[in-house]
């Protein structure tokens, strides 16, 4: 028997791990030592825990991780897993499929995206459609309706009195030495300092064109008594460049301005200038 562990929730939610029978992986943070990596869930141990398949069953074991692995809600050290069991470390869930070897679609260990960064998507592969804003190395394809030019800052919706949602982008040189992740932890920590009593998540990572690495966070919090502020960052990185692209809203309107958020994002382009 085999296993199938699918991504329930997390920085790789969507995507899946398949184990034949014989067969193990080692499951963490760090890309030079996880045999599946999950750069982005900064709860997550270097190599949190291990999962495998052998002849009495799937097991899955914790590698001495600093925030525990929980199955289906219980702090675990060792144990054996069935179908529709949860796994968690750090931020992201795992589902187990217990199945037939013949079911798998791959006799490979990992069968999902590399642990290194995914090669960029040249902005040759976005919409056809003319710069409609250029800041910096962060071209827009697109200004939805309603939506009005910030020059040097994004774009900003109009309403009247009311909150406006906006969509701005900076960027900056990346310190020699820093990665992305750690420049990611460095911003959570300013948040965590700065801002009341945030919740800040490891969000799924966006695909930015012209970007060769990225990844994301969403942050929610409220000044005393008023109302919750909802901001998401996607941190994208071009050669030594390092952008962000963020989105600020009330959360009670966040149902309404996601789809155009993610309309903007998809004809955004982020490439590094020669």
């Amino acid at each position: 028997m085999g296993m199938i562990l699918e991504i329930k929730a997390g920085p790789f939610a969507s995507r899946s791990i398949r184990l034949a029978d014989g067969q193990s992986v080692l499951i963490g943070r760090a890309t030079e030592r996880a045999q599946f990596a999950v750069p982005h869930d900064n709860l997550m141990s270097g190599v949190h825990f291990a999962v495998e398949c052998g002849p009495n069953g799937c097991r899955v074991i914790d590698k001495g991780s600093t925030n525990g692995t929980s199955l289906n809600g219980k702090k675990i050290q060792e144990a054996v897993v069935a179908s529709g069991d949860e796994i968690k470390s750090g931020q992201t869930i795992f589902v187990v499929r217990i199945v037939p070897d013949y079911q798998l679609a791959s006799s490979s260990p990992v069968a999902l995206a590399p642990k290194a960064p995914a090669l960029a998507v040249p902005p040759s592969a976005l919409p056809d459609l003319p710069p409609a804003l250029t800041i910096g190395s962060w071209v827009f394809h697109k200004i939805p309706e309603r939506w009005q030019i910030q020059e040097g800052l994004g774009i900003q919706q109009v309403v009247k009195d009311a909150f406006p949602a906006s969509i701005g982008v900076m960027e900056e040189p990346l310190s020699p030495g820093i990665t992305l992740p750690q420049y990611v932890e460095a911003h959570s920590k300013m948040f965590r300092e700065h801002l009341p009593r945030p919740k800040i998540d490891v969000a799924a990572p966006t695909t930015i064109g012209g970007a060769e690495e990225t990844a994301a966070l969403e942050v929610r919090f409220r000044f005393k008594d008023g109302p919750s502020i909802y901001c998401r960052r996607v941190y994208a990185r071009s050669g030594a460049t390092l952008g962000v692209l963020m989105l600020t809203s009330l959360e009670k309107d966040l149902s309404a301005v996601r789809p155009v958020y993610d309309s903007v994002v998809s004809a955004i382009s982020f490439s590094r200038k020669e």
